[in-house]
């Protein structure tokens, strides 16, 4: 809770802006969450987590071009703590005032609060404040700068200012180039240890037919002076129906995940581990109402060995589309002798709409070749139902149920009520 006081003011100007805006959109999300933890050797939790999510976007507010944007939720704990030390919690994801001008063949965007900033290599959440110009001839520049948000709940893991931008350039439908790059001061290194985070990259969109598109980012890090990572992605519609997509990634995880904006690093940045990926899928709608995907991916790390994936599902679409189901299979074959296991994957899944109503059915299983984790199970498998009712155009209660086991639970029945609302002012938006 005290990670809002911060933005209080903010909030206290922006709420009652939204009573004078031209269009007001509110979406809501009420869950109720109930679960029975049975873990070996720990006793038997219920927990009941109540969490409220709440997102408001009002445009035109008092002058034209000038809109607010909040998004934030809200839980309580109603019975065992579900996570954390605390039985509330809350967070606002983003909370920003906007404003954009228009010039001939140009535009001005100013935007200040918490927001999120996705530009080029840079992937960051802000308090602070964000310019961008779209200038003529397809030039594009954007910078930002304020305060890190901190991602873990502690007060440590961040620095103490960021700032960064992009310079893009865009040439019709075709292709899309940009330089980006961002300073973070004092930011964290290790529990030990503070430095100066300096990340600088470039990314591009190009589309040198209709049928075809590729995108793809690298990034250096300039504080350990080395490439971080390598991605690329490439999508080839031939035909009607038919969509093939390729993809390569290359990751060094002492330059990557030193300094990385991440919840739980799972990688150990002062290892000289490397991850490399390359793989492709194949969807074709073979036939109406059927629809084929498959797909094949290579991984490699140098600290756990390699392993394939491959598999794939068919899907269809029956009674008008009233009624999907599908099957999939996928198997994952790994060289590695310890931490991944090979495994059969499993699905099979079913949904229905019929008026106001709607009700689906999932069931997955993962078969191991063998026990793993210390435990004296090799297989994993969950069957989950929900039926749905919709009260009114704006109004759409529904229910999950799921029953479970894995290595970690022996026993896991899962249960959520979800109540969830969209109101618009929007002209031929549901009343």
């Amino acid at each position: 809770m005290k990670r809002l006081a911060g933005l209080a003011p903010l909030l206290s100007l922006m709420l009652p802006g939204f009573a004078f805006a031209a269009d007001l959109n509110v979406d809501g999300t009420t869950l109720l969450r109930i679960e029975e933890r049975s873990a070996p050797g720990f006793s038997k939790q219920t927990v009941a987590p109540a969490t409220q999510f709440l997102g408001i976007d009002a445009t035109d507010v008092g002058a034209k071009g000038l809109s607010f944007h909040l998004y934030g939720w809200g839980r309580a704990d109603l019975a065992d703590k579900s996570a954390g030390d605390e039985k509330t919690d809350a967070n606002l994801t983003y909370g920003y005032v906007k404003y954009r001008k228009g010039f001939p063949n140009a535009a001005l965007i100013g935007k200040a609060g918490r927001f999120f900033v996705f530009e080029g290599i840079i992937n960051e959440q802000v308090d602070g404040a964000q310019a961008q110009l779209i200038l003529p001839r397809g030039f594009t520049l954007s910078a930002f700068g304020g305060v890190p948000v901190k991602l873990d709940r502690s007060s440590n893991t961040k620095g103490d200012l960021i700032g960064g931008g992009r310079l893009g350039f865009r040439y019709g439908g075709i292709i899309d180039v940009g330089l980006s790059g961002l300073h973070e001061r004092n930011a964290y290194l290790d529990t030990m240890a503070r430095a100066d985070r300096q990340l600088v990259g470039g990314d591009i969109w190009i589309a040198p037919h209709r049928m075809v598109d590729i995108t793809g980012r690298s990034s250096y890090n300039a504080t350990t002076e080395d490439f971080a990572e390598h991605s690329y992605q490439m999508n080839i519609r031939p035909g009607h129906g038919l969509t093939v997509a390729a993809d390569f990634s290359d990751i060094s995880a002492k330059d990557f995940t030193t300094f990385a904006n991440m919840v739980f690093n799972t990688f150990n940045s002062s290892s000289n581990d490397n991850m490399k990926s390359y793989g492709g899928s194949l969807t074709y709608s073979a036939f109406k109402p059927i629809e084929i995907f498959v797909e094949y991916k290579h991984f490699k790390r140098d600290v756990t060995g390699s392993a394939d994936k491959f598999g794939g599902e068919i899907r269809a679409s029956l009674l008008d589309g009233a009624l999907n189901p599908g099957f999939g299979y996928r198997r994952v074959s790994s060289s590695s002798t310890g931490s991944i296991p090979s495994y059969n994957e499993i699905r099979a899944f079913a949904s229905y709409v019929k008026g106001a109503y709607s009700a689906s059915v999932d069931f997955i299983t993962d078969l191991y070749d063998k026990q793993f984790y210390g435990t004296d199970s090799d297989y994993a498998y969950e069957l989950s139902g929900s039926l749905g009712y919709r009260i009114s155009p704006v109004v759409h209660l529904s229910g999950d149920l799921s029953y479970g086991a894995n290595p970690d639970y022996k026993d896991q029945v899962k249960g959520l009520v979800r109540l969830t609302f969209s109101y618009s002012t929007v002209k031929g938006a549901p009343q």
